[in-house]
């Protein structure tokens, strides 16, 4: 027994070890993988021609290194053409160690100028380097076709718009070209019931027209399929892409109709055309002809008028509109009649009443009363005043402050409005009231003294205010 166990001991300990034998190996391997993350680098590239023609031969050589020193996934130039489209030109490694690829010029090839436009070098690790600092490498080709303008797509007619499973559509494209040859490429795209989409690709026919055919498998699903773009490249690289072809456009319906109970609106009626509605197919939508029924216009139904005046009230717009359509309108303009209502004053503007009345028996007479007349204008106000001359005993100043009455100091006649009075200059100890009253302080010296005084009549509601200036004399001895 124990010898037993002693020989199944030996066994796995001689088992462990050559299993471990067999995976270091595959341990080791995996511990020294390659791990380049750095992008090749892009060290020079030259251009062996700058000037070609029909038939000549362009190498252009790029200097690229990378640290895992394999080939690249791949490394191109991408050049931008006159017309601005753009061609890709795949370098290949040579035997000395530099990349090169080789254009030549061929009747492809339009008159004018070509640049770099790009540089990608991708190498086996997915690590890339894309540069635009290359534009200094270029060339420009004389002695060929200077075609630049793109294909015209002058008219596109389909043949059926309802269809079902076996039936074909032939779409046909008149497309011409400066150019004169075959495209590049010419296609519809349809957008299809569920919004995805499908190109067909043009071929040109015998008489000079562009044909696709459609052949409706069980592929396609009912529904409407429309045009939605258009494309057409000529061998220059002139393009044209439209999305003015909409109205081409077909209806797949299924082979047997399971035809619904109730109508489905075609057309709403409106307060001026009247509808239909007809029975449809539960599956693919199409409606039995046979079933249209015209639904009756419906009638108007007015919102209440609004009455618009002109700026100066010599016309008024009356409109209303229908309330399920706000396109739907009934006008009338008027010039309307003038009369002043209340004449102007001097204290109020005058006004006038505009009146307008439609023929339109579902528009009411209108008046807009403005006050638009101006004011009376007021008259000149008539005043007359001078200032005097008033002598006063200096005795008596010397012993207090003496008055002079207003009549004393000034003349005044013919004033519309009460008359008020305001010193502008003149000896401090010489005062004039509002009301014309002068006071003469005591102790003032012996002289003879001048006083400007503005004198104001404040107008009426005939006359304006008025004010005049004056001199008043008062001497003191």
């Amino acid at each position: 027994m124990v010898s037993m166990t002693q020989s199944v001991k030996r066994f796995l300990f001689f088992a462990i070890i050559i299993i471990s034998i067999v995976l270091l190996p595959t341990t080791t391997q995996t511990a020294f993988a390659k791990t380049d993350e750095n992008p090749p680098v892009i060290n020079n590239i030259t251009i062996d021609k700058t000037s070609v023609t029909i038939g000549d031969t362009i190498t252009i050589t790029a200097d690229i290194t990378d640290e895992s020193e394999i080939p690249f996934t791949y490394a191109y130039i991408c050049f931008m053409r006159p017309n601005k489209s753009t061609k890709n030109y795949f370098f290949s490694k040579q035997e000395d160690g530099l990349y090169k690829t080789t254009i030549t010029i061929d009747d492809s090839f339009i008159n004018g100028d070509y640049y770099a436009w790009n540089v990608s070098v991708d190498d086996k690790y997915g690590n890339g380097t894309s540069s635009f600092d290359y534009k200094y490498i270029k060339f420009t080709v004389t002695g060929a076709i200077s075609d630049e303008n793109p294909p015209v797509i002058n008219n596109i007619t389909i043949d059926k718009t309802s269809v079902t499973i076996g039936d074909t559509i032939t779409i046909t494209a008149d497309i011409t070209d400066e150019s004169e040859i075959p495209f590049t490429y010419a296609y519809i795209c349809f957008m299809r019931p569920n919004k995805s989409t499908k190109n067909y690709f043009f071929s040109k026919q015998e008489d000079g027209l562009y044909k696709t055919t459609i052949t409706i498998d069980d592929s396609f699903i009912n529904g409407d399929y429309y045009a939605w773009n258009v494309s057409v490249n000529d061998k220059y690289g002139n393009r044209t892409s439209s999305f003015d072809y909409k109205y081409i456009k077909f209806t797949i319906h299924c082979q047997t109709h399971t035809w619904n109970t109730e109508y489905t609106v075609d057309k709403e009626a409106t307060c001026t055309e009247a509808g239909s509605e007809s029975i449809h197919c539960s599956v693919c939508g199409i409606k039995d002809e046979s079933t249209v029924r015209s639904i009756p216009a419906i009638d108007h139904e007015w919102n209440v008028p609004t009455y618009t005046w002109s700026s100066d009230y010599t016309s008024v717009t009356a409109m209303r509109t229908c309330k399920h359509d706000s396109s739907h309108k009934e006008t009338e303009t008027i010039t309307s009649s003038a009369e002043v209502t209340k004449a102007a004053t001097y204290t109020a503007k005058g006004q006038t009443t505009y009146t307008a009345e439609f023929t339109n028996p579902v528009f009411t007479k209108q008046t807009k009363v403005v006050s638009n007349i101006d004011k009376l204008a007021k008259k000149a106000n008539t005043l007359t005043a001078k200032g005097k001359t008033v002598t006063v005993k200096y005795t008596k100043v010397k012993k207090k402050a003496q008055t002079i009455t207003k009549a004393k100091a000034f003349t005044i006649s013919k004033a519309k409005g009460t008359v008020t009075f305001k010193k502008t200059s003149g000896n401090k100890k010489i005062t004039i009231t509002k009301d014309g009253k002068i006071t003469v302080k005591k102790g003032l010296k012996k002289g003879t003294y001048k006083l400007k005084v503005k004198v104001t009549a404040a107008g009426t509601t005939v006359y304006k205010p008025l004010t005049k200036q004056v001199t008043l004399t008062i001497k003191i001895k």
